[in-house]
Formats: structure tokens, C-alpha cells, sequence
């Protein structure tokens, strides 16, 4: 089955991700579940003719009865509607501690297709993917509140009969690679009898690996969530911060995009529980400022080696457009051979690399993993490299199967 991406549908407009945030802050968002049920007191009754001895009005054979009972019912149901229209849709004022759940739901928001499209996410025994970027996993499930996918069905023209997906959410601690890969042979096993009763699922991950052929064939739509944008930050500081927001004069304090969307999200967090919106952009400026500090040296500082910079730019390049789901990791640029003399810049060319695509550099030699002797115990030390710094590379902005730098003798 075709799996269809968000980057060819347009992205929908600021009003939608004003309806999603509106959704989930909703303190009296219409839910069925919370509708009280009409039961009439006995005394309503007693003075009418043939009632006495009633005591339960509602099945009571007279059809006059009845259809006072039902008139009362729709009576007060349209005078609490008119009530609600004329004071308005009532929110609650988030925390802070809910601002990275809230740039989640603007990310989901942002990444939906056109409303037609939506219904997909109700076929019978198919995949949702909700590609999250790492560390992310969490707040979009948290950002999936019950009045959030209540007001996605309302968008859609999904009949009555078809229930919601099932979301579900994948992470993997593991840092072997084999520890890993059974991680999500058995994830896959755990969706199999909701998919065999006729379930839809909400998939959420940032691992696009759990996805073998058999899941990709029922998998009916995938959408990329994009990281945070100055445009998302701006509408959560709307709502965390309303006594002294001024977009005009906050927009220019936060940082640049691409910053931004380097920072993880505790460092995202930590800002959002400042005092004032002017406070919390310079404090993500600063932050990301020494985000991009400790990557060290970007392509953008080196000069004279313009066919070599060219080559890595364009690395650096298909990294980014794979983390967005632009590009398939197929057409990804793999490598890059560094060679020559000792001086010439190769280290500095790696160091370059891993700064500008903001992941961790892995250095090693040929000599280092010789003196382990056997080829085997050679990849084992490597291994164990890569396996140190695994938890730096989940939390920076690529994994480490996009960042493996190198260099050469």
C-alpha cells in the first residue's frame, strides 16, 4: 500500500494549529461521554392526568409524556448551546511545563494534509506513521489528548461507525544495534491483533527502522512532524506567557531557525519556565548558542578548499532533507574520502561536517583498531566507540547511523 507524504500537500494554514491548541486547552469542549443524561424528577409528573403512581417517567407508555420529555430535553440542550456560542470557547491557561507538548500539537498540526485526506487515518487495519523528531516521542503522544483527536475526527468525513485509531508509541533505549533491532521485531508482534480486529493505529516514533515491508504495506499515510519554528514558539508564548507577549518585539530576541531547531527538548523546557516571553527567547538564543558551540567548527569557517567543502555541504544537505522526510536515506549521500598529507586539513574537514549537520564527531585510525590484531576484535573496538557515544548522538539533532565521521590517515 502507497504510503503517502506530508511534503506533498501543502501546510495548512496558522487557523488550523489555532483550532488544535484551542482543542486541547478546551475546558468545555463538546464530549458525548460528559453529556448528563435528562431524568426528569417524579414530582415534574405528578400533577398530570393518568401519572400518579409513575416513578419512572421514561417508560411510561403515554405518547404525550414522551414527547414532553423529549421537547424539554432539546429545549435545554439548544438554550446551553446558545449560551456557550454567545460566551464564547473558554481555555485554560497552560504551564510552562507544557510547552514542548504544546510545539508537538503545532508540529502535528502543521503537518496534516488536506481534510480529505484525513480520513485515511480511520481505515480498517491500517498505519498512521507520526514521524517525530527524536526526543519528541513523548509530547506528541501527550499532545494527542482526547479533545485533540476529537476535534481531528470533526475535520473529517469519517462515518459514525468507523472508531478512532489506537495510538502507539515506539522508543528504544537499547544502544546495541542488535538490542535495538529486537526492540522492534517485538514492538511490531505487540500491533499485529489490533490490526487483525480492524484497528487503525496511530503510530508515533522517531525510529523510521521499525517499519519493515509488512508494515509499510498497511501503512496508508506518513507524516513528518517538523521541529520547532519561531512561528510555532511565538503562538505557545501566545498562551504561556499572555501578560507581556508582543511578537514584534519578541521575534527578533529568539534564534535563528536553524538554531532552533538544534535545541533538545529539555533545553526547550528549561526556557519556557522564565518569567516574561522576552526572557524565555534569550534564553533559547543562549541556549542554542552553546548547542552550536559545542559542535565546534561549521563548513561556513573554512576556506581554501572550496571542491571539498562543496562535496560535504552537499552531505550535509541530504542529512537534513532525510530528517525532514524529503529524501529517502537510499539517496543520501553516504561518504566522503578526505585524503592527503598530514596538515592539510582533513580532521578539521570532519570536525566541519559534524558541526554544521549539529552531530558528534566519532575519530578514530586505522592503527587505533589494529592493535586489537583480528578484524573482529578491530570492529569491536569500533563498536565500542560508536557505543559511547550513542547517548549524545540520540539527544543531538541526527542518530548516529546519519553520523558516523571519520578520518584518514
Amino acid at each position: 500500500m502507497t504510503t503517502h507524504q506530508n511534503q506533498a500537500i501543502p501546510p495548512v494554514a496558522a487557523d488550523k494549529i489555532t483550532e488544535f491548541l484551542t482543542a486541547y486547552l478546551s475546558l468545555d469542549y463538546p464530549s458525548e461521554d460528559d453529556l448528563p443524561e435528562f431524568q426528569p424528577a417524579e414530582s415534574d409528573y405528578s400533577d398530570f392526568p393518568g401519572s400518579q403512581g409513575l416513578t419512572n417517567p421514561d417508560i411510561s407508555p403515554d405518547p404525550l409524556l414522551e414527547l414532553m420529555r423529549q421537547g424539554i430535553a432539546e429545549a435545554e440542550a439548544e438554550i446551553a448551546r446558545r449560551e456557550a456560542a454567545e460566551a464564547g470557547t473558554r481555555r485554560r491557561r497552560p504551564s510552562r511545563s507544557e510547552a514542548v507538548t504544546l510545539l508537538s500539537l503545532t508540529a502535528f498540526a502543521t503537518a496534516l494534509p488536506a481534510n480529505a485526506a484525513l480520513e485515511r487515518l480511520y481505515w480498517p487495519g491500517t498505519v498512521t506513521v507520526l514521524q517525530t523528531p527524536p526526543g519528541y516521542e513523548t509530547a506528541v503522544e501527550q499532545a494527542l489528548s482526547k479533545p485533540v483527536l476529537r476535534h481531528l475526527r470533526s475535520l473529517t468525513a469519517v462515518r459514525p461507525d468507523r472508531v478512532d485509531p489506537k495510538l502507539r508509541v515506539f522508543t528504544s533505549g537499547a544502544s546495541a544495534s542488535r538490542d535495538r533491532t529486537a526492540d522492534q521485531r517485538n514492538f511490531r508482534a505487540k500491533l499485529e491483533p489490533t490490526l487483525e480486529k480492524g484497528a487503525s493505529i496511530l503510530l508515533v516514533t522517531a525510529d523510521r527502522d521499525v517499519i519493515d515491508s509488512e508494515l509499510a504495506e498497511v501503512t496508508v499515510l506518513t507524516l513528518v512532524l517538523p521541529r520547532p519554528t519561531s512561528e510555532a514558539v511565538l503562538a505557545v508564548l501566545r498562551l504561556t506567557h499572555p501578560e507581556d507577549f508582543d511578537a514584534a518585539d519578541i521575534a527578533p530576541l529568539l534564534p535563528s531557525p536553524a538554531d532552533l531547531a538544534r535545541l533538545a527538548t529539555r533545553s526547550i523546557g528549561a526556557a519556557f519556565h522564565a518569567d516574561t516571553a522576552a526572557e524565555v527567547a534569550r534564553r533559547l538564543t543562549d541556549l542554542a548558542r552553546s548547542s552550536a558551540a559545542a559542535t565546534g567548527v561549521t563548513l561556513d569557517e573554512v576556506y581554501g578548499q572550496p571542491e571539498a567543502v562543496r562535496t560535504l555541504r552537499l552531505l550535509a544537505t541530504d542529512l537534513s532533507r532525510w530528517e525532514r522526510g524529503s529524501l529517502d536515506w537510499s539517496q543520501v549521500t553516504a561518504s566522503a574520502l578526505l585524503f592527503g598529507p598530514p596538515g592539510t586539513g582533513k580532521s578539521m574537514m570532519a570536525q566541519a561536517l559534524a558541526g554544521t549537520a549539529g552531530i558528534p564527531l566519532i575519530s578514530t585510525s586505522y592503527a587505533d583498531c589494529q592493535r586489537h590484531g583480528h578484524q573482529g576484535d578491530m570492529l569491536a573496538a569500533l563498536s565500542a566507540k560508536v557505543s559511547e557515544a550513542i547517548p549524545t548522538i540520540v539527544s543531538a539533532r541526527a542518530r548516529a547511523r546519519r553520523g558516523c565521521g571519520g578520518t584518514g590517515p
